[in-house]
């Protein structure tokens, strides 16, 4: 499951490139977006992390997973049709949070999940599982892309659906960790 962050970010990484060549906005610009989509992917994660104290890792890592479901096409299509920077950072910080505000409560969750002697290796092997698996999306994304570009706004969508699908999965089978007792 937390793999798939990479999957995200590497989307997110493809951001530039997507904003500089098919929404056709300048260096500066795309500068000042990207300052905004970190800005926002740091402070939705810590939002997310908190609201897991509150209501469970599952529900909150699930909530967000649903909202990436819903929203990340029209994310897409509204950055792509934004007539100025006011609406593509609007779109941005939108996307931004559908995309990976969600992964706030991962870290607690991985810490929580395994026992005190195999916790670290448990935890690396996961996450860098998952880097492996999460990269190559954008690969086949950029493969699919180059097939034609009219597509590109749906590929991208489809790639945060994919990685949210596979989030609720794992939110299904695995148990709540929040108020576990990690000490054992």
């Amino acid at each position: 499951m937390t793999g798939l962050m990479y999957t995200y970010y590497t989307s997110i990484g493809f951001y530039p490139t997507f904003l500089q060549n098919y929404v056709e906005i300048e260096k500066t610009e795309v500068s000042l977006l990207m300052i905004v989509a970190t800005t926002t992917s740091l402070f939705g994660q810590i939002f997310t992390g908190y609201l897991s104290q509150r209501i469970g890792r599952k529900k909150a890592i699930g909530y967000f997973a649903m909202v990436a479901i819903a929203f990340a096409i029209p994310a897409f299509y509204g950055l792509y049709q934004a007539e100025s920077a006011f609406e593509r950072i609007a779109y941005t910080v939108v996307l931004i949070v559908v995309a990976t505000t969600g992964f706030g409560p991962i870290p607690a969750f991985l810490s929580e999940r395994f026992p005190t002697e195999v916790r670290n290796s448990a935890s690396g092997f996961i996450y860098n599982g998952g880097l492996i698996f999460g990269s190559w999306a954008p690969l086949i994304a950029v493969t699919m892309i180059s097939k034609g570009s009219e597509l590109i706004l749906v590929l991208l969508g489809i790639n945060v659906i994919i990685g949210s699908i596979i989030i609720l999965i794992g939110v299904k089978i695995n148990p709540e960790t929040r108020d576990v007792d990690i000490s054992k």
